[in-house]
């Protein structure tokens, strides 16, 4: 109906993906390629319900057979909608469960330089978040917090590495464009800590700012228009 709908749909996908890289041999004069083919196959599903102003959704993918088979993904999204003078604004809820096998290429690799094969375990993550966006003012508050067990990445001497453990890390991210005229600063803020700088190191702080100033051209003859930006961008962070 007009101010309730309530809808979902569920599906079936298969990936097929071909893996291949050049293996040298530490000969110069030779080297061979190998492939690998893996395929996986995947329950898609969705749900949402709108109710007036107020929504909600949840999307989730169930690998059941395949390399990547166990892995799975259920987000959702709670948002309400409010009318004030100068536009709507948005307050949405969001969160997250992911269990995934760590990329194909972190587990095994051949190169001139580099060699490894690892056995790593999937990454299960947790995400909670919440944003205020107010489109009419060109503003936006967000706060995210993430829990991650088995987290992989590469470490300072650019191999792969895996953190058997959790860490969590929390961020908090401020946007606002302020317009005088035809000029614009468009400022990003973004504040966040990682619990084990150890494992995960990230800068306190971070800003990027741009200051431009903008015309839109008209050609009356050719009913044509050209929007031109002319300004700075500067971006800025704490040491990690």
């Amino acid at each position: 109906s007009r101010k309730f709908r309530f809808g979902g749909g569920a599906g079936i996908r298969n990936e097929l993906i071909r893996y291949s890289q050049i293996v040298p041999t530490h000969d110069t004069n030779y080297s061979s390629t190998q492939v690998w083919n893996k395929y996986n196959n995947v329950l898609v599903g969705r749900l949402y319900n709108d109710i007036g102003k107020f929504r909600w959704m949840a999307n989730g993918e169930m690998y059941l057979t395949g390399y990547r088979s166990g892995d799975f993904s259920l987000t959702g999204e709670i948002s309400k909608t409010f009318e004030w003078k100068k536009g709507n604004a948005i307050w949405a809820v969001t969160g997250g469960i992911v269990n995934r096998q760590p990329s194909f290429w972190y587990e095994q690799w051949g190169g001139n330089h580099f060699e490894w094969h690892n056995n790593f375990k999937k990454e299960f993550r947790v995400d909670l978040g919440t944003v205020f966006s107010y489109p009419a003012r060109k503003a936006e508050l967000k706060f995210n917090y993430a829990i991650v067990d088995n987290y992989a990445d590469f470490n300072t001497n650019a191999l792969p590495s895996q953190h058997v453990g959790g860490l969590s890390v929390a961020a908090i991210t401020a946007k606002k464009e302020f317009r005088a005229w035809k000029f614009h600063l468009e400022t990003d803020i973004l504040l966040q800590q990682s619990s084990n700088p150890e494992v995960l190191d990230l800068p306190l702080f971070t800003t990027q700012s741009a200051l431009f100033f903008e015309h839109l051209f008209r050609f009356k003859k050719t009913n044509g228009r050209l929007n031109v930006q002319l300004g700075a961008d500067l971006i800025y962070h704490t040491s990690y």
